[in-house]
């Protein structure tokens, strides 16, 4: 029983680990616009048309 929890722990974490990538990527499109208006660097200069891809590429 114990090598089984210990089996799935560490399966979790594994997991975890390989999908932390996409779910960073998924939360910076779903408040992309929020990220966009409020921390961009670049917003002042909406000629660069960076849509808060400099906040992303900082993860």
């Amino acid at each position: 029983m114990i090598r089984q929890c210990i089996t799935v722990f560490l399966l979790l974490i594994w997991c975890t680990q390989m999908f932390s990538r996409y779910v960073v990527t998924a939360a910076f499109y779903i408040n992309q616009s929020y990220i966009a208006q409020n921390l961009c660097e670049n917003r002042d200069k909406p000629q660069l048309q960076c849509n808060g891809h400099c906040q992303l590429s900082k993860s």
